[in-house]
Formats: C-alpha cells, sequence, structure tokens
C-alpha cells in the first residue's frame, strides 16, 4: 500500500513539473510582444505604433502585403536610403516603380530595422483618416513580420516572436 501511494505521489510531482515545463516553453516573453488590442477595440484595425527621430509613427500591419511600405510624405524620419528600384502593385493591379530605403523603428526599447518600399499613400491614408480616425504612415507587410518571426494572434490581440 505504501509503495502505491509512493508512487503515485511521485507520479504527480513528475506531471506538475512536466507541466510546468511545457508551460514556460509556451509562455510569450514581455519583450518580444506588441499588443493591436487598443487599436482593434478602438478603429478595428492592426495597428501598432513605432518611434523614430523622437516622433510616434502608426502602421497598419497587413499580412496580405508582401513588403512594407511608408507613405512618401512621411516627414521627420530618418531613413537610410537604398540604391534598389522596386515595382509595387496595389489591390487595383495599378503598378507603381518606387525606391526603398531602410528604417530603424522603437517598440518599447526593442529596435527593428527594415526594409520599406517608398510610396505615395496619401488618398489612401487620408480616407483612413476620414474613416476611422487614426492617422497611418506606413504598412508593415510579411516581409516584417518574417525577418522578426511574429505571428498574430487575433484571440488576444498581439503580435509576438514565435520561438
Amino acid at each position: 500500500m505504501w509503495l502505491f501511494v509512493a508512487l503515485f505521489v511521485c507520479w504527480v510531482i513528475i506531471t506538475i513539473g512536466l507541466c510546468l515545463l511545457v508551460h514556460s516553453e509556451y509562455k510569450i516573453p514581455k519583450d518580444s510582444k506588441m499588443s493591436i488590442k487598443e487599436s482593434m477595440d478602438l478603429v478595428n484595425l492592426p495597428v501598432v505604433t513605432f518611434e523614430n527621430n523622437g516622433n510616434k509613427y502608426n502602421f497598419i500591419i497587413d499580412t496580405g502585403a508582401n513588403d512594407s511600405i511608408i507613405n512618401e510624405s512621411c516627414e521627420n524620419i530618418l531613413v537610410t536610403p537604398n540604391k534598389t528600384k522596386n515595382t509595387v502593385q496595389g489591390i487595383t493591379g495599378d503598378e507603381q516603380k518606387c525606391h526603398t530605403v531602410s528604417i530603424e523603428f522603437t517598440y518599447k526599447n526593442t529596435t527593428f530595422d527594415t526594409i520599406f518600399n517608398v510610396v505615395n499613400l496619401k488618398e489612401l491614408f487620408d480616407s483612413i483618416k476620414e474613416s476611422y480616425g487614426v492617422t497611418v504612415h506606413g504598412i508593415l507587410g510579411t516581409n516584417f513580420l518574417d525577418k522578426y518571426n511574429y505571428v498574430i494572434d487575433f484571440k488576444d490581440y498581439i503580435i509576438y516572436r514565435k520561438k
């Protein structure tokens, strides 16, 4: 009887230990999360706010966009020009030639360096401002999500780095 109780207690301790180990493996580190909850609650758009040169810039997360885009009229932003030329295609199928820049942004003390296509999106972003009340400066596409290994969790309204 005592042997059975001892084995059962050992089994319980091992099970609890394994559960804690598995739970810790799937716990998302705080510094790898970006909240989109407030923007989803307010305007129903997945928007993340970054800082550059002491200013804040809002980006819509768009998994349908291969590349990230910055509006060409975006002011006071520090960029590193690239010699690369690119062609972007909008949802209507229209193609537009553009150049690329590298931009370093921070989000809660984490720095990101991403390549952006520079495109005139004034009309689109003005429309978003009029419809949703949020100023948008650019779009974060899958190149950003892939580079930094981010996934989107629409249940908890966060994007986080996947291990």
